[in-house]
């Protein structure tokens, strides 16, 4: 019995040791074609995370820059800017000196410059100054706003919006009343100089 032991575990031993490599802890182990397998653990390329690199972060190359943040592989800007990588400032593309046909037929000049933010604008005119809030990276809104113009001793209404067209033009839609009288709309299409 002993000696039947003994040749028992004489033949455990020389199998094991003459047997297959130890067991590999790679085997069964798919970490498909975004990652490598090291010690039974996927190692991702960058980018790929989960179990077994399946998952890919959409943001992994998009750089939002200081202005914006990345959400499902596009940038989200902060108020005021614009552009795929939000670098971009939406003044810029309204703040300079619009020119065009004013409503009566003769040359009309807008000057815009930047607001007090970077999400405001002023209109420039001789006799008072009109504030306009930016809405987007093509549009501005003028709210409605009462002037006292002390050289001719009247109260001035302005409303009114401005939006860049697909030609880059500025589409400026304005209307101004003075004391109580009816509205003056004018709509002119200025090209920037």
């Amino acid at each position: 019995m002993i000696k039947k032991l003994v040749y028992l575990c004489f033949a455990v031993v020389l199998f094991t040791a003459c047997g297959d490599d130890p067991i590999d802890p790679c085997a069964g182990v798919d970490c498909g074609s975004n990652g490598t397998c090291m010690t039974g653990i996927c190692d991702c390329e960058d980018g790929y995370s989960g179990d077994n690199c399946e998952i890919f972060d959409p943001c992994f190359d998009v750089d939002c820059g200081d202005n914006g943040t990345c959400i499902d592989g596009t940038c989200d800007c902060e108020d005021g800017y614009y552009g795929d990588s939000c670098e971009l400032l939406i003044q810029d593309r309204f703040v300079g000196t619009w020119s065009g046909d004013g409503c009566d037929g003769e040359e009309f000049n807008l000057i815009i410059i930047a607001g007090s933010t970077i999400a405001t604008l002023v209109i420039e005119e001789q006799l008072f100054n009109i504030n306009a809030n930016i809405i987007d990276e093509n549009n501005f809104d003028v709210p409605e706003q009462e002037f006292f113009v002390a050289i001719i001793g009247i109260n001035v209404t302005v409303v009114g919006t401005g939006k860049i067209l697909e030609n880059d033009m500025l589409e400026f839609d304005a209307s101004i009343a003075a004391d109580g009288e009816e509205p003056q709309s004018c709509v002119a299409v200025l090209e920037k100089q």
